[in-house]
């Protein structure tokens, strides 16, 4: 049912999210400078915000394409 697709989702999202980190946050201490732009996502979807949520995401998401030396988006 729906309960084990959200548990799968999440799974992934977990997944994911580890292997972000540790390719853009080699140095823990580094994760102090990423944590609001993780904030401002969850605030937004918190609040039903999906304009601000899609906003925060795309500062995260430049960010994290800034943490990688721009490899993020990079053209194939």
């Amino acid at each position: 049912g729906s309960t084990m697709s959200i548990k799968k989702l999440s799974a992934a999202i977990f997944s994911a999210l580890l292997g972000s980190i540790r390719l853009t946050n080699k140095d823990p201490r580094e994760n102090a400078e990423s944590m609001p732009f993780h904030v401002a996502v969850c605030e937004a979807i918190e609040a039903r915000e999906p304009d601000h949520a899609e906003q925060a995401m795309q500062r995260l998401l430049g960010d994290t394409n800034r943490r990688l030396g721009g490899r993020l988006f990079e053209e194939t």
